[in-house]
C-alpha cells in the first residue's frame, strides 16, 4: 500500500532477480530498447561518408593537413624569391657567389630540403629569360640567344648545385623536362639545354643515359607535349653513344 501510494495506483512492479550474462549473451541484446531508449545510429568513419569525401579521391584518402599546404607555401615563396635573385644576377651581373648566398639564405628561411634546392634553381634559370624578356612576346628563335647567355652567365651557380652529384643530377634533368615539356617556348630548346649542360661539365654522361632510358619508359612518353621533348632528348643519347663508340674503336686501333 505504502509503495502505491508513492508510485500512483498505475504503477507495475517486477521482482528483480540476479543473474550473470557472459559477453556472449549480451552480444546482439538490445539492452537500452528494453528500457524504452532508442539508440543512436553507429558512428560512420569520414572516409565513407559521401557528402564529405572528394569524389576525385582515392578510398581512404585524406586531404591534405595544415603542414602540407604550409610546406607547398614555403615552397612557392622559395621559388618566387629564387627566381627574382636571378633575374636579378642576370641583369645586373651579379657575381655567382653572392647568388649563392642569397639563394642559400633563402632556402633556410622557408626550410626548404636540400633536395628540392637544386630542382628550384634550374627551373628559375629556364624561366628568367622568359620572364625578363615578355614571355607572351618572344619566339623560341628569340630565346634561343639570352637563354644561352643566362646558362654561361650562371653556370657556376649549376655547377654549386648539381656538380658530381649524379641522383640530384638525374632528378634536375626531370625537372628541366617537366618545364620544357609545359611551356611551348622551352620545348624546342630541349636539346641546346642538355647539349649545353654537358658542355659545361654540369651533367654527367651517365645521368643523361640513365634519364632517357627511364623516361621513355614512363607514362610520360606517351604524353604529346612531352613527345617532342623525348624525341629532342634521344638525338643527344644517339650522339653519347656514338661518340663513345668512336672512341673506343680509336682506343683499339692505337
Amino acid at each position: 500500500a505504502a509503495e502505491s501510494v508513492c508510485l500512483g495506483s498505475d504503477s507495475h512492479g517486477h521482482v528483480f532477480v540476479s543473474q550473470t550474462c557472459t559477453d556472449e549473451e549480451l552480444q546482439g541484446t538490445d539492452l537500452l530498447a528494453d528500457w524504452g531508449v532508442t539508440p543512436h545510429p553507429p558512428l560512420q568513419d569520414d572516409s565513407s561518408n559521401d557528402e564529405l569525401s572528394d569524389p576525385d579521391s582515392p578510398p581512404g584518402s585524406r586531404p591534405p593537413s595544415p603542414v602540407d599546404e604550409e610546406e607547398d607555401e614555403d615552397e612557392s615563396h622559395f621559388f618566387r624569391e629564387t627566381l627574382d635573385s636571378i633575374r636579378r644576377g642576370i641583369e645586373e651581373n651579379i657575381a655567382p657567389d653572392h647568388l649563392i648566398l642569397e639563394i642559400n639564405a633563402s632556402k633556410h628561411a622557408y626550410n626548404v630540403s636540400i633536395e628540392d634546392v637544386p630542382i628550384m634553381v634550374v627551373k628559375a634559370i629556364l624561366q628568367a629569360p622568359t620572364r625578363s624578356n615578355g614571355h607572351k612576346t618572344l619566339t623560341s628563335a628569340q630565346l634561343r640567344a639570352p637563354l644561352e647567355q643566362a646558362m654561361t652567365q650562371l653556370r657556376n651557380v649549376m655547377l654549386n648545385y648539381l656538380g658530381n652529384k649524379p641522383r640530384v643530377q638525374l632528378l634536375a634533368v626531370n625537372a628541366i623536362m617537366d618545364c620544357c615539356a609545359q611551356d611551348p617556348l622551352l620545348r624546342p630548346l630541349f636539346l641546346l639545354i642538355l647539349n649545353k649542360l654537358y658542355d659545361d661539365d654540369i651533367l654527367l654522361e651517365q645521368v643523361i643515359i640513365k634519364w632517357y632510358s627511364d623516361a621513355e619508359k614512363s607514362d610520360v612518353a606517351m604524353q604529346p607535349e612531352y613527345t617532342t621533348v623525348l624525341a629532342e632528348g634521344k638525338k643527344f643519347v644517339v650522339w653519347l653513344r656514338e661518340a663513345e663508340e668512336e672512341s673506343d674503336d680509336e682506343d683499339e686501333s692505337d
